[in-house]
């Protein structure tokens, strides 16, 4: 009965948070802009994921909040508010943006440098100002295959600088490229892989109505990259099949060499054992040569400040008849057992 209980408390203690978390976003939602504020119209081609209660900002502060959306002929008109003392203009331009990677939307005023005429209350901005919303999923679908290869971190930085670029940040293209040049090292297929990522992006650059300039230099740019590797893709195919059988027969000839080699050792070693009895003692001396040449060169560096001393070897010393004089130029040389 105690676990019971305990299970029923912590499951009364979730649900409470959900419900107040849950009255939080709805309340921000709702509740409106604080001063006098007056209502405008845009002209959208697609307001996916925008709705009612969305806030209206300039540069990021809050303006107003959106009114009503409802459809106008095959476009959507948004009525959203404004306060009074952030008039618009008639080349005022507004966009809707992605608030966070969970899809939350927000309208965004955006002020022509030099303004033009103010716009009267209840003014309509048409859809040659405006700049519509877009399906995030259609662009990081297709990228689906390669974000499987990335960490959190990587996939969260990516996805942020893609919106921002599409979204008009002014650090231009530069952190977008970095970030698919990481994502390029990781991959197998970098061509294949580069040319997901045109092709998707050239998909939202087409239901942005090439509103997005940065988005359109990046296709630009990448389809740049890409397109000498496509001329001579079928060249590098050709070359390919060209050289194959060629390096067959090379390792097959390869393969026979040390074949013949590994064969030939034992009885080359036959022959020269009953040619020259003492072969297996020539070897052992040769052997010697590294250990020796070692020795010479630490007595012509080091100093030696002490007399040299007598060396005895404990276990008696190993006779090498004739090799020594002749391996050695008559030099004595003592091997120990």
């Amino acid at each position: 009965m105690k676990r019971i209980a305990l299970l029923m408390a912590g499951l009364t203690a979730t649900v409470a948070v959900a419900v107040v978390l849950t009255l939080i976003i709805v309340n921000a939602l709702r509740t409106p802009v604080n001063g006098p504020v007056r209502r405008f119209d845009a002209l959208f081609t697609d307001v996916s994921g925008l709705i009612i209660g969305n806030d209206v900002r300039i540069s990021g502060v809050q303006v107003g909040k959106v009114e009503r959306i409802h459809l106008d002929g095959k476009n959507a008109r948004v009525t959203f508010n404004v306060l009074t003392d952030h008039p618009l203009y008639q080349n005022t331009t507004v966009a809707i943006r992605y608030q966070s990677l969970v899809g939350q939307r927000y309208v965004e005023i955006a002020q022509a440098p030099t303004p033009s005429a103010p716009l009267g209350a209840g003014a309509t901005i048409p859809l040659g100002q405006t700049i519509p919303s877009f399906d995030i999923a259609k662009l990081f679908n297709g990228f689906r295959p390669i974000f499987q290869t990335l960490d959190p971190a990587q996939f969260n930085r990516l996805t942020e600088n893609i919106l921002q670029l599409i979204q008009g940040d002014e650090r231009g293209i530069g952190p977008i490229l970095r970030d698919i040049d990481a994502v390029l090292e990781l991959t197998v297929d970098r061509q294949a892989a580069l040319q997901a990522i045109i092709t998707n992006l050239g998909d939202i650059s087409k239901d942005l109505g090439g509103t997005s300039d940065q988005l359109f230099y990046l296709v630009n740019d990448l389809n740049d990259v890409l397109a000498p590797f496509e001329k001579q893709a079928d060249e590098f195919n050709r070359a390919g099949k060209d050289a194959l059988p060629i390096l067959r027969r090379a390792i097959s000839l390869l393969r026979y060499i040390e074949n013949t080699v590994d064969g030939a050792q034992l009885p080359m070693y036959d022959v020269m054992s009953r040619t020259t009895p003492g072969t297996p003692t020539i070897i052992a001396g040769l052997s010697l040569i590294p250990d020796l040449v070692q020795g010479m060169r630490d007595a012509l560096i080091e100093e030696k400040t002490a007399p040299p001393t007598a060396f005895e070897c404990k276990n008696g010393v190993v006779t090498m008849p004739g090799i020594g004089e002749v391996s050695f130029a008559n030099q004595d040389l003592v091997v120990c057992r």
